[in-house]
């Protein structure tokens, strides 16, 4: 499993909250995000193009999905959390594709 984070959304909310003139030294955060697998990704990706030639093959990447996420919110404000299947729902449509009935 990796964890997600859909960077339209929460990146840039969390860059432009950074900038803010009230922040005092140098913080580092882990985004708010959704665990999955690329199974999971796989899987949703099929669901708007059912003929992607996708696979996901050879060993995990060593990706630490578990780590607990870090209280951004008082440097940052609240951050949208945004789940796998609107992500790319939205990454997907971004590139032009249609929407999947």
């Amino acid at each position: 499993p990796a964890a997600f984070a859909f960077v339209q959304t929460s990146a840039v909310r969390a860059f432009i909250a950074a900038l803010a003139p009230k922040q005092i030294g140098a913080h580092v955060f882990d985004l708010p995000g959704v665990v999955g697998s690329m199974d999971d990704v796989i899987a949703q990706i099929r669901h708007h193009v059912p003929a992607a030639a996708l696979d996901a093959t050879g060993p995990p990447l060593p990706i630490a999905a578990d780590v607990p996420p870090s209280d951004c919110r008082p440097v940052l404000g609240d951050l949208p959390v945004t789940s796998l299947a609107e992500g790319i729902a939205a990454t997907l449509a971004a590139c032009g594709l249609p929407p999947s009935p």
